[in-house]
């Protein structure tokens, strides 16, 4: 029935697999998870952070054209988990909370290590010019060579505006 269903979405790229994601519906709670492939869907910098495979899983309520749900993205270099509503009527975010954890820093930049590598980021209002708050946090830092930064906090809020976006420290 509508109210309770099982679906699968599968896809190809130039005939290799690009996503494998089970679907879900149970009485208006919908529901994702599986893997998107890189390989071959993207190139360059955003190869190295989403290759070979992404693990996602999400769960979400759609009333009176609000979304409110939860998502989570995994790969070799990154973990992210976000969390909050977006009000398709009203044209706003409400909320938005993300968590960005670097899992293998080289993946993200050359030559980058570090350890606990941490992005928070709250977004809030209407699409194109919500306010934000953010916090990046390590408790090592270093990009090539043996020189870095131990216990590394930034922080900052602004407003979204057409690009560029000043990002206060």
């Amino acid at each position: 029935s509508w109210s309770r269903w099982r679906g699968r979405a599968r896809g190809r790229v130039a005939g290799a697999p690009a996503l494998d994601l089970r679907l879900a519906n149970d009485a208006g709670r919908y529901s994702l998870g599986g893997t998107l492939h890189a390989d071959g869907v993207v190139q360059g910098k955003a190869a190295r952070l989403f290759a070979p495979a992404v693990a996602v899983s999400g769960a979400a309520t759609l009333a009176d054209r609000v979304i409110d749900g939860t998502l989570s993205l995994r790969s070799r270099a990154l973990a992210v988990e976000t969390s909050g509503a977006i009000d398709l009527g009203r044209g706003t975010l409400r909320s938005i909370r993300t968590r960005t954890r670097v899992l293998d820093p080289a993946r993200v930049l050359d030559r980058m290590s570090g350890r606990n590598i941490e992005l928070r980021t709250i977004v809030d209002g209407a699409f194109g010019a919500a306010s934000f708050d953010y916090r990046l946090t390590a408790d090592r830092l270093q990009f090539g060579g043996k020189e870095g930064f131990g216990v590394v906090r930034a922080a900052g809020h602004g407003r979204l505006t057409a690009p560029p976006v000043a990002i206060p420290i």
